[in-house]
């Protein structure tokens, strides 16, 4: 009895030990993924240090990880927490876009220790952006900014969050009824991640998924028109099970996949390759790497491959070490095997300091999509799209805007469309918790525009006002006439900037830009146009039609500057009544011979009919004449002999008459 009272006693003090020791072990495991980056590993046995829930499936995937334990809140009354477990934990979510749970492991830890991860209010500010929170996001990150400044790379990634709050507020605000985002149905969007999908052929999408067995696979989704995507099937590969594959694209004949592969090189870093694979009947060919450097710490990776619709280049994402930052595009032409030759970066209109990824080309449109986190967006990755090809260069990059991104990531857009978000797809994770979903992007591309021309004066409407409509390329969209209220309504492709001009006879022309909107009727700006000058209004009259004005010569027949604008109304005036006939009179003052004077005035009307005839008015409109000394407006001497220089100025002038009206 007291035998087994002794053993039952040392069993007692043994027990608290050996657990304590397996509870150590899992602490010490999760440090050990953590330090690799293994962020999924070490999420689990954190949480199995901690007395959390394990997910029933343990492994890493290369692009998606499932929801981890329990949050916070079970630990609370349980272990005390210290500050780096604390951080960490945090870190393992945020890292997995598991955001909500990194938000909560942010918090616990700035309300226990305000001082020892400085970087910490940047991240949840981070948390609460994606989760939707933007005022308060904005609020955190103000307050970030002005205690820890922008001067290091992470002031900048906070003054960039900060604006990335502002301007997802700016979009979420404007009416999506032209862009509509759709979740595909449960065919397509089962358990797990499905994402990065491409088109094998017309009745045929290719995607991959997680759903089998949390390690990334290919699948088959057929498709047809009227009736969406049917059966799903894994896809007939047999690649090795040490590595994650991902990503696929074809050729256009179908013939030749290319896609990504991820796997643990030596020393434990997680790096990705291109693999080609050509189509034998109904399989495919074992994985030949063709771009990426994976063997040890010391490689780069490669991933996201797309081929272009000619079938001609390869894009891809890639943080090779003579890149501009983290992951940059690239691109390359293929040669007859496959093979890309040479491997050419995209450039700093297209990369950024921080990640661009999944890459695709829109033939139809010029248009090279892809996600960045770069540029000022709406979070996270964000859609961007730049026009140009692969001999010339790439406009600026422009937000494709919401609905097509979200707050949360947006990635791997492709089109089969004529218009690029016509029939196309995106991979985002805006209503899941970490994984991505495959949507479709429709477009209307059918807008009306409405507006009004008037008199800028009088703010009256202008009836019959030509009104001419162009795109941001220059092409004419419409050309119509306003009506008695100076209303004028056009249909157009939906979401473009358009140039409005305006004219009417006695008015100058006017000009305005329609920026680009969503909504399904456009209200633009109204458009006021200016009366045309009268070059005769408030000049000194003579006779009838008869303007006198002082044009000023230089070197006796040269026309000075000072007048050029003056002659310019003159020409205007013409233009617009081409069947008047304009006499140009000439007069000198008395000094000199009349001889003289007489040249010298024919000299001066013959230079005012030169620049008329230059601005473009027909010879047959204008009659120069030089009157020499006759006809003076008033005696230039004075009753005491002496001499009157400003009756002389006065002397000195031209006379614009309108003589004839055709």
């Amino acid at each position: 009895m007291i035998k087994h009272l002794i053993i039952i006693v040392a069993l007692g003090i043994m027990m608290p030990a050996a657990h304590t020791q397996v509870v150590t072990n899992y602490k010490r495991v999760a440090e050990q993924f953590y330090a690799k980056g293994d962020y999924y590993s070490a999420a689990q046995y954190y949480e199995k240090f901690l007395g959390g829930k394990i997910p029933p499936n343990s492994g890493y995937s290369a692009y998606v990880v499932q929801k981890q334990g329990t949050g916070v809140a079970s630990h609370r009354e349980g272990r005390s927490l210290n500050s780096e477990l604390l951080f960490r934990m945090g870190e393992c979510y945020f890292h997995l876009n598991d955001y909500i749970h990194a938000q909560q492991w942010y918090k616990l830890l700035m309300d226990k220790d305000s001082t020892s991860f400085p970087q910490v209010p940047y991240l949840y500010a981070v948390c609460l952006r994606a989760g939707g929170k933007f005022v308060e996001a904005s609020k955190e990150l103000e307050a970030f900014i002005q205690q820890h400044g922008v001067a290091d790379q992470l002031g900048k990634r906070a003054q960039k969050e900060l604006e990335d709050c502002i301007f997802v507020q700016q979009q979420m605000a404007t009416s999506t009824a032209v862009v509509k985002v759709e979740k595909l149905n449960a065919n397509i969007n089962k358990e797990g991640a499905n994402y990065a999908a491409s088109w094998l052929n017309n009745s045929t999408l290719v995607f991959t998924s997680t759903r089998s067995d949390f390690n990334n696979t290919f699948y088959n989704a057929s498709y047809q028109t009227g009736s969406g995507f049917g059966k799903v099937e894994r896809m007939n590969v047999s690649f090795p099970r040490s590595t994650q594959w991902g990503t696929p694209t074809f050729t256009p004949d179908g013939n030749r996949m290319y896609y990504t592969g991820w796997t643990v090189a030596k020393g434990g870093k997680k790096l990705s390759g291109i693999y080609m694979s050509q189509r034998i009947d109904d399989r495919w060919s074992q994985p030949v790497l063709i771009d990426g450097k994976m063997e040890d710490e010391n490689g780069y990776s490669s991933r996201q491959p797309q081929v272009t619709a000619d079938g001609k280049y390869l894009l891809f994402a890639s943080d090779r070490p003579d890149g501009i930052g983290g992951f940059d595009i690239w691109y390359a032409e293929l040669d007859a095997n496959g093979r890309p030759g040479q491997v050419m970066n995209m450039g700093p209109g297209i990369n950024t300091l921080e990640d661009e990824e999944a890459p695709f080309y829109h033939a139809p449109s010029n248009t090279l999509v892809f996600a960045s986190k770069g540029r000022t967006g709406m979070g996270g990755f964000d859609l961007f799209a730049s026009n140009g090809d692969f001999t010339g260069s790439w406009s600026p990059a422009t937000n494709l805007g919401f609905p097509v991104n979200s707050e949360k990531d947006d990635s791997y857009f492709i089109s089969r469309g004529k218009n690029l978000l016509q029939d196309a797809m995106i991979s985002s994770d805006r209503n899941s918790l970490c994984c991505y979903e495959l949507y479709s992007v429709q477009r209307s591309y059918t807008q009306v525009y409405s507006g009004v021309v008037m008199d800028c004066e009088t703010k009256a409407p202008l009836n019959g006002a030509t009104v001419l409509v162009k795109d941001a390329r220059g092409n004419q969209v419409a050309q119509l006439k306003t009506d008695e209220q100076g209303k004028y309504s056009i249909m157009a492709d939906a979401g473009l900037a358009l140039q409005i001009g305006g004219s009417l006879d006695g008015y100058q022309n006017g000009l305005l830009t329609s920026p680009a909107s969503r909504v399904d009727t456009v209200y633009a700006p109204a458009l006021c146009l200016a009366k045309k000058p009268d070059p005769f209004k408030g000049k000194t009259k003579t006779i009838g039609n008869e303007v006198s004005y002082q044009i000023v010569f230089e070197l006796k027949t040269e026309i000075a500057p000072a007048s050029y604008p003056y002659l310019d109304l003159i020409a205007a005036y013409l233009k617009d009544n081409p069947d008047v006939v304009l006499e140009i009179d000439v007069h000198t003052d008395g000094i000199g011979s009349v001889k003289s004077n007489q040249f010298l005035s024919q000299g001066r009307a013959n230079a005012c009919a030169e620049y008329l005839m230059k601005a473009g008015i027909s010879p047959d409109q204008i009659m120069p004449k030089g009157l020499g000394e006759c006809c003076p407006l008033e005696k230039e001497t004075n009753p005491d002999g002496s001499d009157n220089p400003a009756a002389r100025e006065k002397n000195r002038r031209v006379v614009f008459k309108i003589i004839k009206f055709n």
